[in-house]
């Protein structure tokens, strides 16, 4: 059973997406100033944000190239999983 106050703090289950805060300008200033949109090609970007599980024998060639398989499945949303985690780094990179 689950007990909870009577005035308990009621915080907002929707947050403001990252292109309307002011922190992703900096990040974004702080991964061009420092070359880290380099760091993958643009084809393995490419490659995360088409590949599904769907459409994921589509992009077999690729699996190999991109160390994709049985450690590192496709699901779907990686491309967004990627994107979070890696500007969630970014981040506490830049704190």
């Amino acid at each position: 059973m689950l007990l909870l106050p009577p005035r308990r703090r009621q915080l907002p289950l929707w947050c403001p997406p990252p292109n309307e805060t002011p922190r992703l300008a900096a990040m974004h200033s702080l991964v061009v100033n420092y070359d880290l949109h380099k760091f993958h090609s643009p084809e393995y970007v490419q490659f995360l944000k088409r590949v599904s599980p769907a459409n994921a024998e589509q992009f077999e060639s690729f699996f190999h190239k991109f160390n994709i398989g049985e450690d590192c499945p496709v699901f779907d949303g990686i491309f967004e999983f990627c994107s979070l985690y890696t500007g969630g780094s970014l981040e506490g990179a830049m704190r």
